[in-house]
């Protein structure tokens, strides 16, 4: 009971991009649109628009059905599903299966539903179209910190700006994102660029250095208070993250006061033969990085409010 009421709360920050995204690497589906795909394998003439926006409208509302299916429902569950549906709570139902064996050896699976339930009505302020309010900060337009910047810009070749701008306007052509509402990348500044991500993040930097410390890779940037409790909150789980993506992710504590790290993927240039290569790996790197935040940062979203 608890686990799926979990799972409820939790799909109820995503957006449809967070769970599409999600389904894709879970499930290695190569279709850019699963559900869709799925249903309309069931449904032929359905429409993938208005589809999209109906599944969009019951995350936000927190529009689902949930079935707790067993062989044998305790009567303590009733009560429990039925103080939830009273509390309009949404939709709960209880699904026993009793499987029987005839003598001919054929399986006979008989579905039961011992408890019956009634959908109740919330209220929720709408918008015109349909969607629920809620408020939305613009994203922010930010330079790349100066002590940043001196880290992936070699001031002695400042004469391959425009080699590092067309690099990078490839990776800016090329790139794709598994998240439906992931936003092309923007230039930054020499040989790097920035991925949109939403608050508190802002976005995620794609790079390449020169000098002692030749790197191509991506990162994350946490500064002050607030920045050091959302560093710690991923440096904590960084071995799951690692686990769920295949990404070796590096945690870098640039400065204690003020507090200022990084979290990302980074690699020598040399592990590169060409450009070409690099490119690959930025592409698919970034979509991998891109697919693993967006889906936290929703459900952070939703926290704060």
């Amino acid at each position: 009971m608890a686990q799926i009421l979990e799972y409820a709360a939790l799909l109820r920050h995503w957006s449809f991009g967070d769970l599409s995204s999600t389904l894709r690497r879970k499930l290695t589906l190569v279709d850019p649109n699963p559900i869709f795909a799925a249903a309309k394998l069931r449904w032929p003439d359905l429409e993938e628009a208005p589809f999209v926006d109906a599944v969009t409208r019951s995350l936000r509302l927190g529009d689902f059905q949930l079935i707790i299916a067993g062989d044998g429902i305790r009567s303590d569950t009733h009560a429990i599903a039925e103080h939830l549906n009273a509390q309009g709570g949404g939709l709960l139902a209880l699904l026993e299966i009793q499987i029987w064996q005839a003598t001919s050896g054929n399986i006979i699976v008989v579905p039961t539903v011992p408890l019956r339930t009634e959908v109740l009505q919330q209220r929720v302020l709408v918008d015109l179209g349909g969607m629920p309010l809620y408020l939305e900060t613009p994203e922010p337009i930010s330079a790349l910190p100066a002590d940043t910047m001196e880290n992936v810009v070699d001031p002695d070749r400042v004469n391959r700006r425009g080699i590092n701008r067309a690099f990078w306007q490839r990776f800016i052509d090329e790139v794709q994102f598994d998240h439906a509402d992931q936003l092309a990348p923007r230039h930054g500044g020499d040989n790097w660029v920035r991925v949109p991500l939403p608050d508190p993040l802002g976005w995620l930097t794609a790079f390449r250095s020169t000098g002692s410390r030749a790197e191509v890779g991506l990162f994350l940037t946490f500064r002050e208070e607030d920045g050091q409790a959302l560093f710690d909150e991923f440096h904590n789980d960084i071995a799951e993250l690692r686990g769920e993506t295949g990404l070796d992710l590096v945690a870098r504590l640039k400065s204690d006061r003020p507090f200022h790290a990084e979290l990302g993927v980074f690699r020598p240039r040399s592990d590169f033969a060409d450009e070409g290569q690099q490119l690959d790996w930025l592409c698919h790197t970034a979509n991998r990085f891109v697919s693993l935040i967006r889906p936290r940062l929703s459900l952070m979203a939703e926290a704060a409010e």
